[in-house]
């Protein structure tokens, strides 16, 4: 055979691989957004619970009130980053792979490591708080603040791993709508904030101790609860703990840092956009977390759903960010009041930042993790997007106002999105098996052969 004719029948294969690929591509993305939009939903529901309370709590207290609580859930998020310790992202991925007798030890690991954390982590924020709220709020916002630090210890990802949407509707989606619309009458009843803390609280323990009732058993969280046993997860779970914490800096404790550059009307309006960006990543969160089971479905991670995911990802953030930016101005207003609205380029610099966390959260759960990665590679590209955001929201935030603080976010979250992007490509991962290779779905993936399946 001639050189001519190998090249041509290369060209050929090539070809043919490249056609048979684009319709099982596009067959896999309607077939991801098709489970986005049944078990999604059912997660959504329960992840924007809280958010039923928030216009009512808006308008209790006023503006210097509403500052105080936009704040103080940013430090309980913030430091559930710590007592998360990653499994969000992690805990789908192994039970979706364990039997039912390991899943029981997964959730038994899951509570005990997290549990443990809990008390340091709250009286560090209560500190922070102390430093950081108006003395007439501050048992407020400290109350605010562990409530929401408490939502760390949920068990939403274990029924996401499993594929039961059945158990999570009854065991944690109803009861944190119930709470959050009793807490929300009981505001406007009495006109009390303090209903507020309490329905945060409620709503993350309730539902987490049905979850735990249900999924492991005394014997396995006795076990887990060893020295040896914490020590290995600690040692396992705290590269990507660090990582997450990392881009929290510039994440989810954005807030903070707003704080301290910006008047607290401005802070107000900036808590404004701020919640509406954290209801909006929640659908980013829901589709990371629901398509886990299914990349891994068959018992091994399928190359054709996992580039399907990167899709469905990139059309959430580009559509999530449109969305944001032309009627976040609107929706803020009626939401929390024309005091606390914000406009509409302020609005234009969260849905930048929106769409490149949503391609982010793919590049991290559904490709890297998914192929091994735990740690370092997290950490350079959250600490490369940490030592460029924060320096530039704080300086803009100062010159600019709320605009200029709201582009560093955005700057922030690009940079850390694309230093993902380079380390998969730089891997060969995608490059290997997507573009070059045969594409072939039941083929396995390279933590499957680490694994000798």
């Amino acid at each position: 055979m001639t050189e001519t004719q190998r090249n041509a029948k290369h060209v050929s294969r090539r070809d043919t691989t490249r056609r048979q690929y684009r319709p099982g591509l596009a067959s896999a993305v309607k077939a991801g957004t098709g489970l986005l939009a049944g078990f999604g939903t059912i997660q959504l529901l329960g992840l924007i619970a809280p958010f039923i309370m928030l216009p009512v709590a808006a308008r209790v207290e006023g503006i210097a009130g509403w500052a105080t609580i936009a704040l103080a859930q940013t430090l309980g998020i913030y430091g559930g980053i710590i007592s998360a310790l990653g499994w969000n992202s992690t805990g789908p991925i192994l039970v979706a792979q364990a039997d039912p007798i390991t899943r029981s030890a997964v959730v038994a690991q899951s509570l005990m490591s997290r549990s443990l954390l809990l008390i340091p982590v709250a009286l560090v924020i209560s500190v922070l708080a102390s430093f950081l709220l108006a003395s007439e709020f501050l048992w407020l916002g400290v109350a605010v603040a562990v409530g929401q630090l408490l939502n760390s210890v949920s068990m939403r990802w274990y029924y996401v791993g499993t594929g039961n949407p059945g158990q999570l509707l009854l065991t944690d989606t109803l009861p944190r709508l119930a709470i959050s619309a009793l807490g929300a009458g009981l505001m406007l009843a009495t006109s009390s904030i303090w209903y507020f803390p309490l329905a945060l609280s409620l709503m993350s323990l309730l539902p987490m101790i049905l979850a735990v009732s249900r999924t492991t058993s005394w014997k396995d969280v006795r076990e887990a609860g060893r020295f040896r046993a914490l020590r290995n997860v600690y040692g396992s779970q705290s590269g990507l703990m660090v990582s997450e914490l990392i881009a929290g800096s510039y994440t989810s404790g954005s807030l903070t840092l707003a704080g301290f550059v910006l008047s607290v009307p401005d802070l107000a309006r900036v808590g404004s956009a701020d919640k509406l960006y954290r209801l909006a990543q929640n659908v980013v969160v829901v589709a990371g977390a629901t398509l886990v089971p299914w990349i891994h479905r068959g018992g091994h991670a399928s190359p054709r759903r996992m580039v399907a995911s990167m899709w469905v990802h990139v059309i959430i953030g580009l559509t999530g960010g449109a969305c944001l930016a032309l009627i976040g101005p609107g929706l803020t207003a009626v939401l929390f009041g024309t005091a606390a609205e914000a406009t509409a380029s302020l609005m234009i610099g969260y849905g930048a930042a929106f769409a490149a966390l949503s391609m982010r959260s793919a590049c991290a759960r559904h490709i890297l993790i998914t192929q091994g990665s735990r740690g370092r590679v997290f950490v350079i590209a959250n600490a490369a997007g940490m030592i460029s955001g924060v320096p530039l929201m704080a300086l803009l935030g100062h010159d600019a106002g709320p605009v200029g603080f709201a582009w560093g976010l955005a700057a922030a979250e690009w940079i850390s999105m694309l230093v993902l992007a380079v380390a998969i490509l730089l891997a060969g991962r995608v490059r290997k098996r997507f573009i070059n290779g045969p594409l072939n779905s039941a083929a396995p993936s390279s933590l499957d052969k680490q694994q000798g399946n």
